[in-house]
């Protein structure tokens, strides 16, 4: 397809468990932008590096945030 440029970058949007409990979703947006969401798909923030959207879902977890 004549213009078609392919993203410089694989999306993910990965759940993340403790066991078989579900804290909540990170979901790349761009090819250094993360967007965290809780367990209730509630945006947590958009952070530049995977691990501070991590750390914000564990945050919301540990914080009672469900």
């Amino acid at each position: 397809m004549p213009g078609f440029e392919p993203p410089d970058f694989e999306p993910i949007d990965h759940a993340v468990y403790l066991g078989r409990e579900r804290l909540g979703r990170y979901l790349q947006t761009a090819p250094k932008r993360f967007a965290a969401f809780d367990a209730r798909d509630v945006l947590l923030g958009d952070f530049k590096k995977q691990k501070d959207a991590c750390a914000a879902i564990a945050n919301a977890h540990a914080s009672g945030h469900r």
